[in-house]
């Protein structure tokens, strides 16, 4: 099942608490009965690693999670695409589980999520 799960990659070491927080938030079951289903991944080997790097390390993944000072400060976390390491975007720690969801078991291509993101750079939802 670990096999199954998407990397949740932490590159921001400077605050434990946030991070801890953002685990429980993203792992936590929403209303509807949804979560994001993740592989938490805190290792100083990725400490201010960039996006591809880190993808690099997970080729086996449909899509990493990666939880950088953004992703601390803002509950936004970067979802890259294993394919294209180029291809990313942000989601809102509850929005994570539409993400890893529908990627995961390929109901949605990587791509049409980056169609619903905002010009913010964030997955819009509504």
């Amino acid at each position: 099942m670990e096999d199954e799960l998407s990397p949740f990659v932490q590159t921001d070491f400077s605050d434990l608490s946030k991070w801890t927080a953002l685990l429980d938030e993203v792992a936590k079951e929403n209303e509807m009965g949804f979560r994001a289903y993740i592989a938490p991944v805190s290792e100083p080997r990725f400490s201010g690693a960039n996006p591809k790097e880190v993808v690099a390390a997970f080729p086996d993944a449909s899509v990493v999670f990666i939880v950088d000072k953004i992703a601390l400060e803002k509950r936004e976390i970067l979802c890259v695409d294993v394919e294209d390491a180029t291809a990313m975007f942000r989601a809102k720690a509850d929005d994570l589980w539409i993400v890893e969801n529908n990627v995961s078991i390929g109901n949605l291509l990587f791509e049409e999520l980056l169609e619903q993101v905002g010009e913010d750079g964030v997955l819009t939802t509504e």
